[in-house]
């Protein structure tokens, strides 16, 4: 069942980035997003999205992505019922964007290789897992019963995304 969902999201995701792909045959000039909604309903409309983007939308989502490193990151040198946690997840965050923003202050050459390496990683840990996946579905150990219910399978697919697998049933 979980495979399903992975090639649904996949095919989903598909059809947003050809939607992408095909907006930007369309508009030749630059600003992608921005171009987009100013030609579809004015300038107005696009100043405040880049407005939103910069300030909420880009912000929020490095905070989000450095605070899910962070979490991680301290899960392997203390427990995350420890007090200290949360302060220690909250200053390994701010370092990580500092370290980032520096990098590419310093250098967009050295941000440039940085991001070439964090991607292949990312790949490579994605291909591990895919090829994990496909070694258990096809050595005969995966789950004897799916979900039956509608229930089940939001508990299960909770269970995948906490971490928990005493939540998923």
């Amino acid at each position: 069942m979980s495979l399903l969902i992975w090639v649904f999201s996949g095919m989903l995701s598909m059809c947003g980035a050809l939607s992408f792909c095909e907006l930007g045959t369309m508009f030749k000039r630059s600003g992608g997003e921005y171009q987009y909604i100013k030609a579809a309903y004015g300038k107005l409309p696009s100043f405040l999205y880049l407005w939103i983007c910069g300030i909420i939308r880009n912000g929020m989502g490095c905070a989000a992505i450095a605070l899910t490193f962070a979490h991680y990151f301290m899960d392997l040198f203390m427990d995350d019922t420890d007090a200290a946690f949360t302060f220690s997840k909250k200053m390994a965050a701010s370092v990580a964007v500092v370290i980032i923003i520096s990098v590419n202050i310093y250098s967009t050459k050295i941000g440039l290789w940085m991001q070439n390496i964090f991607t292949i990683l990312k790949l490579s840990a994605l291909i591990v897992l895919i090829i994990m996946g496909f070694y258990k579905l096809c050595s005969g150990r995966q789950r004897t019963s799916p979900p039956t219910g509608l229930k089940e399978l939001l508990l299960t697919c909770l269970a995948g995304l906490t971490r928990r697998p005493e939540v998923g049933i």
